[in-house]
């Protein structure tokens, strides 16, 4: 998408917008914040889904706060109390985030919810959001959260605290468990992914003196000052362009 000397086409409207007024969706579309007001909301009461205006993926209520900011907050709490007073009529369609696999979502019951994946009895916070978010694909039996999309879905924490767990240094997965790299060394990196597993085998175990995990390789001869930014034995030389 070329940029003109004034702004940025929007695919939707086709009108030159301003860059702060035009945003680029999961999907790769680019579209201006007034199609996003006027055509995707709009939708939403006949899908009760957000959807991408050209090509119908899916958009997150979370992308949508980002991109509309505080302006439009009171618009997007009146459609989430509305969203969730259709769920509990209705029902609500949903797409698998994977196959693509389009169905109708039912709220399940606060009580089916398991215990978290350490055995913990869930808070009712938790429950909640268990029976209005969280499905299994039909066709692809993937598990997932229908709200961020997150998958498999986050067991014993709502969208927002998910969002604020430390990633995994490889992959980037969230980490459901507590990071304690002076009594276990590889312990911000997740137990899910089998690739990054194997990469435990070939990173350095040793705690700098400033108590944060080296970043080399294992068994490497000479170990580089910490590469934590707020570290104050932090030093940018370490890194290589």
């Amino acid at each position: 998408m070329k940029k003109d000397s004034s702004g940025f086409p929007c695919e939707s409207c086709f009108k030159i917008i301003s860059s702060y007024q035009i945003t680029q969706l999961y999907c790769g579309h680019i579209v201006c914040k007034p199609c996003i007001v006027t055509k995707v909301i709009s939708q939403f009461y006949s899908t009760m889904s957000f959807n991408c205006i050209i090509c119908n993926s899916g958009i997150t209520e979370k992308f949508l706060r980002e991109c509309l900011g505080d302006e439009h907050k009171t618009m997007l709490d009146s459609l989430s109390v509305y969203m969730m007073n259709q769920i509990g009529q209705h029902g609500i369609k949903v797409t698998c985030i994977k196959c693509q696999n389009a169905f109708l979502f039912e709220p399940g019951k606060e009580s089916d919810a398991p215990r978290s994946n350490n055995g913990v009895v869930l808070k009712k916070p938790h429950t909640r959001h268990y029976a209005n978010f969280r499905f299994r694909c039909m066709k692809c039996h993937e598990e997932q959260c229908r709200n961020c999309q997150s998958t498999p879905y986050h067991l014993g924490y709502t969208c927002e605290e998910f969002e604020k767990l430390s990633p995994c240094r490889y992959c980037g997965e969230a980490l459901e468990h507590e990071i304690d790299t002076k009594s276990n060394p590889f312990s911000d990196i997740c137990t899910i992914n089998d690739d990054c597993m194997e990469k435990i085998g070939y990173a350095c175990d040793k705690l700098l003196d400033c108590k944060h995990r080296c970043g080399g390789i294992k068994n490497e001869n000479y170990h580089f000052d910490c590469l934590y930014q707020n570290c104050k034995n932090y030093d940018s030389d370490n890194f290589f362009n």
